[in-house]
């Protein structure tokens, strides 16, 4: 700095602190010394006059830095990238820029560092330049550029780096794609050196992708490498896995592809045709399957991956046939691949069943030797297989011979309990009402046989409105009597045909008595009642129970027929937990049977079976509590006997839990073994994603997020201290002009002369700087808040700039083949067929067709698929779901469920009856009859029964009642007396007054007449005397 020229003003001396300072007798020169920083006083005036005018020049020191360029190329298959660390340093004077040459065709995204603050290209016609401004002077800093060209020709690659002005020394590494191959063409002025050299550099993980390191220290610099992509080499292990199981054979292929050199993002494999329609792929790598026809009997499967991989992938393919009683060979079918490199394939078989199964012939098949069956699969699964064998031809195959086991015959449909309640009426019309528990797999309808003139009102098959279809030969005679026989109608009701393990359910049917003439006599003294029996025909009944419900006033004695009768409501109970009894056993034999058939199946058999047995025991513990609560009225050996009965029931419950616990952990150890299983679970390998692979050559260096994060600290510093500097001035502008004040309240203002112009020109300075002030401070807040925002400005652009977005996207990519190929969390899902047990549980449907990743199915799907809980699918209408049985969604809203026209949906509800009578029969076919006598003739008969034996009785006394000679007339008296005795006890006691009044009269005769006999003996005796005297 020099002081070149000053008027009005005088200089003082200053005492300078270094020899930096050279005063002269007209100017002031001021050269500052090496490393200075500090802001240091050179002159110092005095002004005494005016004007004062002070003239200064001032210039740079001519810096000349020394560079050192650290640059990182990265080939990548779409791109090149150029990182460059430029480390600045000025031995005399100061940085305020710095200059590069950039190489041609690649584009500059970013030049970021402590002290930059703008930067800008130009161009002639050889070469490209980059000038970066500093904020301030700098005596060291770095800076990182990033370029990058993405239509790059593999092939001869010239490989960029960035020169500077001056010429620089420095370092150069080359990092290359994966699946890349690159060498050195050719090379000038370069050096190379040992990548991990550059540890005071880049890290370790970038140290470890680095190819080629070289040293530099001319400018005159040169390397071509000739790129190229490695040539993708693929071999193929086929496991092959039969499990033949007691209802299907499954089919296991485990297909594991080795990739190496360049990635694939697609496989393929060939089985034959026959299979396709049941086959499904399933791959945790897997995108989408397609099929085509490759010809010669073959399908071809082309399975897409999620991404560009290499490495180890595997592939389950997995088809299931059905046990036919009359097959009697296996086939195993080779599947076929494209794998040039290597070809392997393992076959083994394994029988879960009581099938029999031996080697009928086999192609290019050795046996495994036990030390390879140790490094594939564990101990407990060598043991389980019945043969292994080996090969490395893809044109092997295996045929074996088949026996299968005797089939388990079960019943297809049984009535387990019919429960028949009757309700009789004075006048003989009687109403039914029966309840019909089913276990149907086979009938589409239920034929009902009964009586003529009897309708049918309602029924109700699984909670759903039926129509009945009568029978066209309905009309038929009792075979006991073709003339007198009673005619009978049979009603066909339509029926659920339950799959295995599907729940039993009940059938309700309501009918009324409308005929001309009632079904029973009417009751009307003695009567002999025979309520003629709804029967069911062609489906075994295993119990019988019969309620009657009849008028009072009479007494039903001597039942008849082939029904025994039933002490109590406990007892009637007791036999439907007894059929409910016979039903679990029934489910827990069909669940053990389709375990090994069906996963849905199994799942469906298990739920139901939950379910009943919920139900059960919810049922014995409710009769128990009917029991207690009516304890005094029943006798006490009756009440132990019943609550031995149901606790006998109770254990026959819990017998049946604990063996299927029992199954239920068998099975799960058997699954541990299970061959298809394993393979299943064992194809879990994804290879490696080509982003996953190349993903340190897609991370942003460390120098350059340093460099970034330094100049955004120094903004933020900037804003931050130009926001106090703005806060300041806010206070400054704002300051009060004395001039300009108002007068002060108190005071008046009078006409006179200013004092301004008394003296000619003369303002207040203090006023003058005030107002210079705050006109300065209002400039420099504009300043301030302009430099804000232009801080503001290049901080969004340091967030959110082209080499964020570059780095973003790159990131995003390889995060998005992380989570792509990570297997869902595992979660089982019902199968749509019974024999193809992967379908559902990995993946597939009913064709074989792909689903990706089943356990994210809606729910409204999954709801549809476990509408197999209750009865089970397969027959028409629609199942029950599990636990609770099956209704229309207007149940839930309390309003009565009528169907449709054409329906028997009436709702019906018999009347309790005044006397209840319970039957039950171990079989069907019932029948019963009984005598009903009033109440009133029982009066009567024992009246005339009294009556008569009173008669007997006076007969008797009159018969040995001694006479006397001499009878004494009764008197009219005595006549009125009896009169009067016999009209009032008839007429307050009935019959029994009569009797009464007869016997009184009876005695009182025989008093009389015993009294004359005595007075007739004594009157002999007396005269006996006289006549011995005379």
């Amino acid at each position: 700095m020099k002081v070149v020229r000053v008027t009005g003003g005088r200089r003082a001396e200053v005492v300078a602190r270094d020899s930096s300072l050279v005063a002269r007798p007209s100017s002031i020169v001021y050269r500052p010394s090496r490393g200075a920083t500090e802001v240091e006083e050179v002159a110092r005036y005095y002004w005494p006059y005016r004007p004062f005018s002070l003239f200064v020049q001032l210039s740079r020191l001519v810096a000349s830095p020394q560079v050192q360029l650290n640059q990182l190329v990265r080939i990548n298959t779409d791109r090149v990238e150029l990182f460059v660390q430029a480390n600045l340093k000025a031995e005399e004077g100061q940085l305020f820029g710095a200059s590069f040459v950039l190489p041609q065709g690649y584009e500059l995204l970013s030049a970021v560092g402590p002290a930059v603050a703008n930067d800008y290209e130009r161009s002639d016609e050889n070469r490209r330049f980059l000038h970066v401004e500093f904020h301030r002077g700098q005596r060291e800093t770095e800076i990182a550029l990033v370029l990058v060209r993405r239509d790059v020709e593999i092939g001869s690659l010239d490989v960029p780096m960035v020169s500077s002005l001056p010429a620089a020394t420095g370092r150069l590494a080359v990092q290359v794609a994966a699946s890349m191959e690159a060498q050195t063409a050719s090379e000038q002025n370069l050096k190379s050196v040992s990548p991990q050299t550059l540890a005071d550099w880049l890290d370790a993980r970038q140290i470890g992708s680095i190819q080629f390191a070289y040293r530099y220290e001319v400018a005159d610099l040169s390397l071509q490498l000739g790129v190229r992509r490695l040539p993708t080499t693929i071999r193929a292990e086929v496991f092959a896995g039969l499990a033949v199981k007691p209802g299907a054979a499954m089919y296991t292929y485990r297909v594991r592809y080795n990739v190496t050199g360049s990635p694939v993002d697609h496989l393929s494999f060939r089985l034959p045709s026959e299979y396709a329609p049941l086959i499904a792929v399933e791959s945790q790598a897997m995108r989408s399957v397609t099929q085509t026809e490759a010809g010669n009997g073959q399908t071809q499967w082309t399975v897409a991956l999620v991404n560009e991989v290499t490495g180890v992938v595997d592939v389950a393919v997995n088809f299931a046939l059905p046990i036919d009683p009359a097959a009697r060979t296996l086939q195993i079918a080779p599947l076929q691949t494209d794998a040039p490199a290597g070809y392997r394939a393992i076959v083994a078989v394994q029988n879960l069943s009581r099938h029999e199964i031996s080697v009928a012939g086999s192609a290019s098949l050795s046996d495994l030797p036990a030390s390879e069956q140790q490094k594939l699969m564990p101990g407990e699964m060598r043991e389980s297989l019945q043969y292994v064998f080996e090969s490395f031809e893809n044109n092997w195959s295996l045929n074996l011979d088949f026996k299968p086991a005797k089939m388990a015959s079960r019943i297809q449909a049984v009535v387990d309990l019919l429960e028949v309640t009757t309700v009789v009426q004075r006048s003989g019309r009687c109403r039914y009402e029966a309840k019909v528990a089913l276990q149907n797999r086979s009938e589409q309808f239920l034929r009902v046989r009964m009586p003529e003139g009897l309708r049918l009102w309602s029924a109700n098959v699984a909670s759903q409105a039926v129509k009945p279809v009568v029978s066209s030969d309905a009309v038929r005679r009792s075979s006991n009597d073709a003339l007198t026989g009673t005619l009978q109608t049979d009603v066909l009701i339509p029926l659920v045909k339950t799959s295995p393990g599907g729940l039993p359910y009940d059938v309700f049917l309501y009918f009324a008595d409308d005929g001309t003439e009632p079904l029973v006599t009417p009751l009307d003294g003695v009567t002999k009642l025979q309520p003629p029996a709804i029967s069911i025909v062609g489906i075994p009944v295993m119990q019988t129970t019969w309620s009657l419900r009849l008028p009072a006033g009479y007494r039903y004695v001597r039942p008849g027929g082939n029904m025994s009768p039933v002490a109590g409501t406990v007892e009637v109970l007791s036999l439907g937990i007894e059929a409910k009894l016979e039903q679990l056993k029934r489910l827990e034999s069909t669940y053990r049977d389709v375990a090994d058939k069906s996963v849905r199946g199994k799942q469906v058999a298990k739920g139901n079976w939950q379910a009943f047995n919920k139900k059960l025991a919810d049922e014995i513990g409710q009769t128990q509590s009917y029991l207690n609560a009516r304890r005094n009225e029943v006798g006490e050996k009756e009440y132990e006997r019943l609550q031995t009965k149901l606790g006998e029931q109770r254990q026959q419950q819990d017998l049946l839990m604990g063996r299927n616990v029992l199954f239920d952990q068998q099975q799960q150890e058997q699954s541990r073994h299970d061959l298809n299983t394993f393979l299943n679970v064992d194809a879990s390998n994804t290879g490696v994603a080509e982003t996953v692979r190349n993903e340190i050559l897609q991370e942003k260096p460390g120098f350059l997020s340093k460099s970034e994060e330094q100049q955004i600290a120094r903004l933020e510093q900037e804003l931050a201290v130009s926001q106090q500097q703005l806060d300041l001035f806010e206070g400054k502008k704002d300051a009060p002009d004395v001039a300009q004040e108002a007068p002060k309240e108190g005071l008046s203002v009078v006409g006179g002369t200013k004092a301004g112009e008394l003296i000619a020109g003369r303002t207040d300075k203090d006023a003058e700087m005030n107002r210079a002030l705050g006109q300065l401070a209002r400039q420099s807040a504009a300043q301030i808040d302009q430099k804000q925002a232009q801080i503001r400005e290049q901080l969004e652009e340091l967030r959110d700039n082209r080499l964020q977005r570059h780095f973003q996207a790159d990131s995003q990519k390889a995060q998005a083949s992380r989570s792509q190929i990570e297997p869902p969390p595992p979660q089982q899902t019902p199968q749509a067929e019974p024999a193809d047990e992967y379908q559902v549980a990995y993946g597939f449907d009913q064709r074989g067709r792909q689903a990706r990743y089943p356990s994210r199915q809606p729910q409204s799907q999954m709801a549809e698929g476990a509408a197999g809980y209750g009865v089970g699918g397969g027959g028409p209408g629609r199942a029950p779901s599990m636990g609770q049985p099956y209704a229309p969604a207007a149940a839930s809203t309390g309003v009565p469920l009528y169907t449709a026209r054409g329906t028997y949906s009436l709702p019906v509800t018999l009347p309790e009856g005044a006397v209840r009578l319970d039957f039950s029969r171990p079989a069907g076919e019932a029948e019963l009859s009984l005598w009903a006598v009033s109440q009133g003739t029982i009066r009567k008969l024992y009246g005339t029964i009294a009556l008569v034996l009173g008669l007997f009785v006076v007969a008797l006394l009159a018969k040995v009642w001694p006479r006397p000679e001499t009878r004494m007339p009764i008197s009219a008296k005595c006549i009125i007396a009896y009169l009067l005795i016999v009209v009032a006890l008839t007429f307050v006691l009935g019959l029994a007054g009569l009797l009464v009044s007869l016997l009184v009269i009876l005695f009182s005769e025989a008093k009389r007449g015993a009294k004359n006999f005595r007075f007739t003996i004594e009157g002999d005796r007396l005269g006996d005397s006289r006549n011995r005297t005379s």
